[in-house]
């Protein structure tokens, strides 16, 4: 009976080390530095061709960045937040040093029902005030759910936009048009 026992106490034993031990893995060396400080929720950016920085946060502003300041772009539509929705992507066209046009996402309350939809906007930007603005999608209808906007923007080799949108919570009202 003790020859069982110890051999049970050792088969225990052996199996307690035969498992597999987790190694503390080194600190890493990876740095990381704050370029642009105190953003509220940034969800796009876009850098100019001056190394400049556009910058949406989620709230419905857009910040221009540029050598430590911060600046207020002005004029932006009516932006809805609403849970995942708010001011989203934002890209420069391929073509931006000749034409000035940005492209930026947006959950717009426009239209006859409640709540919201993904919207795709195009403008220039003059004097920190955006101009020649151009609604270029809306989807519909709008919806009271705050999620499934979809939002992001990219533009091919040959200078076709294109961007993703959500069901919006809703698949089978409101399915991807």
């Amino acid at each position: 009976m003790k020859i069982r026992h110890s051999l049970y106490i050792l088969i225990c034993f052996i199996s307690i080390l035969a498992c597999a031990q987790a190694k503390k893995e080194p600190a890493s060396k990876d740095t990381y530095q704050i370029i642009v400080p105190e953003l509220n929720i940034p969800w796009g950016f876009a850098f100019l061709p001056d190394n400049a920085m556009l910058i949406t946060e989620k709230k419905g502003e857009l910040i221009h960045f540029k050598d430590g300041k911060k600046t207020l772009i002005e004029g932006l539509p009516e932006i809805e937040l609403l849970g995942q929705g708010g001011f989203m992507d934002i890209e420069l066209h391929p073509d931006y040093k000749n034409n000035g046009w940005i492209y930026f996402s947006y959950a717009s309350p426009e239209g006859e029902e409640e709540g919201c939809n993904t919207a795709i906007m195009r403008a220039q930007i003059k004097d920190n005030q955006l101009i020649n603005k151009e609604l270029l999608y809306k989807a519909s209808p709008n919806t009271p759910v705050g999620y499934h906007f979809g939002s992001r923007i990219v533009f091919d080799k040959e200078g076709y936009l294109y961007f993703t949108i959500g069901d919006r919570g809703e698949e089978d009202i409101n399915p991807q048009d």
